[in-house]
Parts: structure tokens; sequence; C-alpha cells
């Protein structure tokens, strides 16, 4: 592969492993390079490797966009599991929804109270933890 080819190579490469979810297994191949060559060039090249790096950057988002969407589907139609639902609301509602770390068992507060009414009403509709 001569220096153009190689250059053409690894742009198309960087293309691909922006553009959706991607292994980088899978981006060097659509490209039409071999991954242990795409790391080769990665040692050789510092302007290719500080590229590839801004790519994972972005591949990282990409990732988690795409299982965000997936729990929340998962979510919105009734196939969470409980665990689920309480990592979603623990994460996105903090201040109404939060692990307890120093709870006593026979005082609960007000908002413990709240959470275990509401948690209860939802039972029927969760599997068991």
């Amino acid at each position: 592969m001569n220096d153009s080819e190689r250059e053409t190579v690894k742009v198309r490469f960087l293309e691909i492993y922006q553009s959706e979810p991607l292994t980088m297994a899978a981006a060097a191949q659509q490209a039409g390079a071999d991954r242990a060559t795409i790391w080769r060039w990665r040692q050789s090249d510092a302007a290719f490797e500080r590229a590839v790096r801004k790519a994972q950057e972005h591949q990282d988002g990409l990732r988690v966009r795409a299982v965000e969407d997936s729990l929340f589907e998962r979510l919105t139609t009734g196939k969470a599991t409980g665990l689920e639902l309480v990592f979603f609301l623990c994460n996105r509602a903090p201040d109404r929804w939060r692990h307890v770390k120093d709870a006593k068992p026979d005082a609960r507060s007000d908002d413990e109270a709240y959470h275990l009414d509401r948690l209860a009403r939802l039972d029927p509709i969760l599997p068991r933890l």
C-alpha cells in the first residue's frame, strides 16, 4: 500500500469509526484495513493517534446514547427489571430517589415512607429483585 492509499484508508477509518457505534475492529474492516494495521499506524503516526483518540471519545458518546435509548425504551414499554427502574430513578431524579446508606430500620422519615409507598404501588408490575 502506497502512502496515498494509506492516508485514504486512515481517513475512511476515522469517518466510519465516528459515524455509528462500532468496535475499532469493525471500523477497520469496513475501511479495508486490519485492526493490527490500525494499531501500527497509531504507534507510528502521532497525528493519527490523536485523531483516533478523539474518535474514541465520540464513539463513547454514541455508545452511551445507544444504551440510554435502549434503557429508556425498556422502561417505557414495561420490559425493564426492577433494578433498571431503580437505577434510572436514582440517577435521573436523585432529589426524589436516592440510595440511603444510613437508614435505621425503626425510624423511617416521611421521605422514605413516601418512596416505599410509591414502590409498593409499582410492586404488582415489577418482578421481585
